[in-house]
């Protein structure tokens, strides 16, 4: 930030460093600063269609649909044919339910002068026509697109809406033709392995999948959901060796790397687990997920104060993020560094958001003790005891611990 802002006295009007110093205050944990780096941003560019989405797109995820709007409309005012701009106001409209100005923006698009634009209207087209229930008519939609492109695009679509309004064996059938059709695209076979399983038929769905990435090695999806769906029918060991195979052929995917450092850290290999973890975040320290998983890792099983140190830095952009885990991990390294205050904040719409995960219960309820709330500390803490033994061991006597403590810690007077 000092460096940007020693950039910004030589370049006050520059978009990029306003952008940068927007990534910077997010990664401070300062999302109104944020916010208005961008706000800047799109003023020193003019409405620029680039600074524009962006500033829209945090608008949107805060839900500010009103500004986001208008952010969008002033960058349409400057670029009226952009496709991306109208791509994104068509999509805010949809999350509107605007069925009518979504409509709009689906003929802007059609009546453009490049393929993006006519792609990127029959996609919004599809959204608008499945948003509004209108299933006769998407069908007939997506059947004209599919005779009239040639490609497997919409016929993808309609397998896939098919199989999300139930009619399984209607999808089926199509993934099958379609299949025979394209026997050579990996992500078809993968759809249809995907259907299968929908449709209650694990081993003909593990068959296909098995095979699908021995003919296909490199085709990353394809072993996420071997990897998955063994997984899911209780084969773990099964599970982890493909993932093992997996990687020998994609030694540097980083979901499958996450995936692996995830495995290591539910078989107690916690040095693997962070080992992993580092890697991916010193290689894009920008994904949320990769910080948030590192940091609550970093907390949850270091008690050093480096290491602690070392959490809260990684973990400063999840403040105030609205997603339970985000709000766990962020609440737990909060209460380790004695801000109650703080850490009740988090991790109380935390463990609302995640009421089944012992782990989230159990920092509630340590932060309720350490602010002198000990009945609901202890209704939290006796819950938890009481479902062994869905408490994983060493929870478990953490649980234990903190009961006997608080039972035998003395009342304080409110004198």
């Amino acid at each position: 930030l000092v460096a940007l802002r020693s950039a910004q006295e030589r370049s006050p009007r520059d978009p990029e460093i306003f952008t940068l110093m927007a990534l910077a205050q997010e990664r401070e944990g300062n999302p109104d600063l944020m916010a208005d780096m961008l706000s800047q941003a799109v003023e020193v560019s003019d409405q620029a269609p680039t600074e524009s989405l962006r500033y829209a797109a945090l608008l949107q995820s805060q839900g500010k649909l009103l500004p986001a709007e208008d952010a969008l409309k002033n960058a349409l005012r400057r670029s009226p044919d952009n496709v991306p701009v109208l791509a994104a106001m068509g999509g805010l409209y949809l999350q509107m339910k605007d069925w009518g100005r979504a409509g709009d923006v689906v003929r802007s698009l059609e009546g453009g002068k490049t393929d993006s634009a006519h792609r990127t209207g029959q996609e919004l087209k599809a959204r608008l026509l499945a948003s509004t229930g209108q299933e006769e008519e998407l069908t007939q939609f997506l059947g004209s697109i599919s005779t009239e492109t040639g490609g497997p695009g919409a016929d993808i679509y309609l397998i896939r809406n098919a199989l999300s309004q139930g009619r399984v064996d209607e999808a089926l059938s199509q993934a099958e033709a379609l299949e025979k059709k394209y026997p050579d695209q990996p992500q078809i076979g993968l759809l249809h392995a995907l259907v299968l399983a929908s449709d209650g038929k694990a081993p003909e769905a593990m068959t296909r999948l098995q095979a699908l990435t021995a003919k296909s090695p490199k085709f990353e999806q394809g072993w996420l959901a071997l990897v998955n769906l063994q997984a899911s029918l209780g084969n773990a060991a099964d599970s982890a060796a493909t993932l093992d195979t997996a990687l020998v052929a994609l030694p540097d995917s980083p979901v499958l790397r996450w995936s692996k450092a995830g495995l290591l850290e539910r078989d107690g290999d916690i040095d693997g687990a962070l080992a992993i973890y580092e890697a991916l975040y010193k290689q894009d320290s920008n994904q949320p997920v990769i910080a948030n998983n590192l940091a609550s890792l970093l907390a949850n099983s270091r008690t050093d104060p480096a290491s602690l140190d070392r959490a809260f830095a990684i973990a400063r952009r999840l403040r105030d993020v609205d997603q339970p885990a985000f709000q766990d991990t962020y609440g737990w390294i909060a209460y380790r560094r004695g801000n109650f205050d703080d850490a009740l904040s988090h991790l109380e719409p935390a463990a609302k958001g995640l009421p089944q995960d012992p782990t989230v219960q159990y920092h509630l309820a340590m932060a309720y003790g350490a602010l002198d709330r000990r009945d609901d500390a202890l209704a939290i803490l006796d819950r938890l005891e009481a479902e062994v033994p869905a408490i994983p061991p060493a929870l478990l006597a953490d649980v234990t611990a903190a009961i006997a403590k608080l039972k035998t810690a003395p009342v304080q007077s409110d004198n």
